[in-house]
């Protein structure tokens, strides 16, 4: 029993002790804030008299604040006509170009949002701006979406916009606003940042002034004095301006002598085409040539041969001339006659077993012959040959000299193959060993039946070209050209 006694005697004695300290940190506590709060008024009373200062100056110092952004916005506020008239005298006068203010309207797009989502729809806008003379108009308008005439107007350095609303476009203009405490200038000068300079100071003197308006005189004063500190730009913009109207000049007489040159060129080439090339050679070629073929064996050689083709393989062809069809001062054209031994061998793999092994061939054919003389060309051959009718499949063209253009009119087109009529003989005879000197029966004629008058016109029609394209120079030639298409 006593145990049991001294336990609830110690559980009563644990709880007041309990009680005991939390009664003494209730104590502490109270205390303690006491002291807190005690302590914080008179801080508090310390700083408040320096707080009541420093609010009363962040008061007045507020008042100011609004008061210099009123006036910032007041003294660089101006009628609208009045500032833009200034400032495009201002530009002229930098720039040395004539620029004018101008109030116009803007036909552009505008995306906006619609219950199907976003789309682009047309609106008018109201602006003003200064702008280049050469590109001043009432009314700019976008082609489509992409388009922006007049972001590429300032793009260019031909333009600025000072405002964009009813209110600029009908009153005023404001230049500046503040912006956390810093002056905002609200338009975009671009190249043309000295005009945002003259603003500066106008609005300084309006300040100094104390103006809540001024008058186009004062403007025009002020305007004197900014254009005097600028003469270094303007005079360096006078230099560009000189170059360029040096350099705009230079292009006009360029062009004006391009102008006069074509008309000449045209002038003497239409002279070309009605009366001809003017005469030159007191004979005519066909004695030209004659001449240059008994003293130059080089050039008889060239009038006197050409390559042929025979089953794929190379041969030379000899030509033998006829009388003149047609000669003048500088055009020939003759009939002639075509001959070439073909001294060929065969392959045994020929599928037709009568042209196998060796095979003599006396070919035989005809044409006509054209010789133009072109010894005035000024021009690439290539472009003469190409620009004239002169490449039809018929005809094969070559240079036999510095001085004359061969066209030779062949209607087996100097391709030639076999012909079973005589090759035949020619093969089996050589096989069985015959020796036939008869001429005939050696002969292979490829000659066909065509009209040497008719082709003869053809092909004058072709070499008068020719002569006429080789005495034109490049201008004369790039105008023929147009003509012809």
């Amino acid at each position: 029993m006593g145990k049991k006694m001294d336990f609830f005697e110690d559980l009563s004695s644990a709880y007041d002790n309990y009680l005991t300290n939390l009664e003494v940190e209730k104590k502490l506590h109270q205390k303690m804030n006491e002291e807190i709060m005690e302590a914080e008024r008179k801080i508090k009373l310390s700083y408040q008299e320096k707080i009541e200062i420093y609010e009363k100056n962040c008061t007045v110092l507020k008042q100011e604040l609004d008061d210099y952004s009123k006036m910032l916005e007041n003294y660089s506020t101006f009628d609208s006509q009045l500032i833009g008239n200034i400032i495009s005298k201002i530009v002229s006068i930098v720039e040395w170009e004539e620029y004018s203010f101008k109030k116009a309207t803007y036909e552009t797009y505008e995306r906006v949002s619609t219950p199907f989502g976003g789309e682009s729809l047309v609106t008018n806008k109201k602006f003003l701006m200064v702008v280049k003379n050469k590109e001043k108009q009432g009314y700019y308008y976008d082609y489509n979406e992409q388009d922006d005439e007049v972001n590429r107007l300032v793009r260019n350095g031909e333009a600025f916009v000072l405002g964009t609303d009813d209110y600029c476009y009908n009153k005023n203009i404001t230049f500046y606003t503040v912006s956390e405490g810093r002056p905002k200038c609200l338009i975009d000068f671009n190249k043309f940042s000295y005009v945002k300079d003259f603003i500066d100071l106008v609005v300084e003197y309006r300040f100094k002034n104390n103006l809540d308006k001024i008058s186009e005189k004062e403007l025009l004063n002020l305007m004197h004095e900014f254009i005097l500190s600028k003469r270094g730009i303007i005079d360096d913009n006078y230099k560009k301006r000189v170059s360029e109207k040096i350099e705009e000049l230079n292009q006009q007489l360029l062009k004006e002598q391009l102008r006069q040159d074509e008309e000449s060129a045209e002038i003497e080439l239409e002279n070309l085409l009605k009366n001809g090339v003017p005469s030159r050679h007191n004979d005519n070629l066909f004695d030209r040539l004659r001449e240059t073929v008994n003293h130059n064996d080089d050039f008889s050689n060239a009038m006197s041969q050409f390559e042929i083709s025979y089953e794929g393989n190379n041969h030379i062809a000899k030509i033998t001339y006829d009388e003149p069809i047609i000669s003048s001062e500088n055009i020939f054209i003759s009939k002639i006659g075509i001959t070439s031994s073909i001294k060929d061998y065969f392959d045994w793999s020929d599928p037709d077993p009568h042209f196998q092994g060796f095979c003599d061939i006396d070919l035989v054919d005809d044409g006509l012959i054209g010789i133009v003389d072109i010894s005035n060309s000024q021009q690439d051959l290539n472009d003469i040959i190409n620009t004239s009718n002169s490449n039809g499949s018929l005809y094969k063209i070559d240079k036999i000299s510095d001085k004359y253009l061969r066209v030779l009119y062949l209607p087996n087109n100097g391709q030639y193959s076999h012909r079973p009529i005589n090759s035949y003989k020619f093969v089996i005879d050589t096989i069985l060993g015959k020796d036939d000197q008869n001429e005939d029966t050696r002969t292979t004629s490829y000659k066909r039946e065509w009209d040497s008058s008719i082709e003869a016109e053809k092909m004058l029609t072709c070499l008068q070209e020719i002569e006429l394209l080789s005495n034109l120079d490049a201008k004369q030639l790039k105008l023929y050209k147009e003509k012809k298409q």
